[in-house]
């Protein structure tokens, strides 16, 4: 039965990662983020071709899809009597929040090419393991305060994210809300999703050596509904 939990968990996760808020609010401009800027669906190329509004709009809906999902999985696995103690509700919370994220990054109804997920990735982090976030959270800001380039704060991120995951599994578990072995199922998560997110900027990585990635800026004109940018 435990199984079955786990597996209901991610299932619920991954369904409501599919809801890209991004990519809708384009469709309703009459915009295809796929076939702008970045191609991405993510909040960083919202920003870039449908502004900032949309931009931050994307980017709290992104983080709020691991959260939602696991809020879903504590409210279904809390009201069946016996199902699971709260030890086991946590990590069932880790597998929806997971799911969020395998859901954003691969959406069915996209085609499984969706957002990168750095942002779905902090839901993650707030709901299954909370003391990785403050370190990633100073590597992503420092890194793209200094250099304008949000997909080396997100690789660089992504990484701090692994190495915490791996050090609190080996050396600190007493620091995380699981037992047992599902410390290095919730841990597996959070480098799973380091490793994909990291994949999933290969092509940004390759500007970055050759000096051509965009960096970011907030002077980025937005697309009209014809699919054209705006004339200021």
């Amino acid at each position: 039965m435990a199984v079955g939990y786990r597996l209901l968990s991610f299932v619920l996760g991954y369904a409501i990662g599919n809801i890209s808020l991004g990519y809708i609010m384009g469709r309703i401009r009459k915009v295809d983020l796929k076939t702008h800027g970045s191609g991405n669906i993510g909040a960083t190329n919202s920003l870039r071709v449908l502004g900032p509004a949309a931009g931050l709009i994307t980017l709290v809906f992104d983080v709020l899809k691991a959260v939602i999902a696991a809020a879903l999985a504590f409210l279904t696995f809390s009201n069946i009597s016996g199902a699971t103690d709260f030890a086991s509700i946590r990590l069932f919370m880790a597998y929806a929040g997971f799911g969020a994220v395998i859901g954003h990054i691969f959406p069915v109804y996209l085609k499984f090419l969706g957002g990168k997920g750095i942002a779905t990735a902090l839901g993650l982090m707030m709901v299954a393991f909370p003391k990785t976030i403050l370190i990633c959270v100073l590597v992503f800001l420092i890194v793209v305060l200094l250099t304008r380039y949000v997909s080396l704060g997100s690789v660089l991120a992504a990484l701090a994210l692994i190495a915490q995951c791996i050090c609190f599994a080996v050396f600190l578990p007493s620091f995380l809300p699981y037992q047992g072995t599902e410390i290095y199922e919730a841990m597996a998560f959070g480098v799973i999703t380091g490793l994909i997110a990291i994949i999933k900027h290969r092509s940004n990585i390759k500007r970055l050596i050759t000096h051509t990635e965009n960096k970011l800026s907030f002077h980025s004109k937005p697309v009209s509904e014809d699919g054209n940018k705006e004339e200021k």
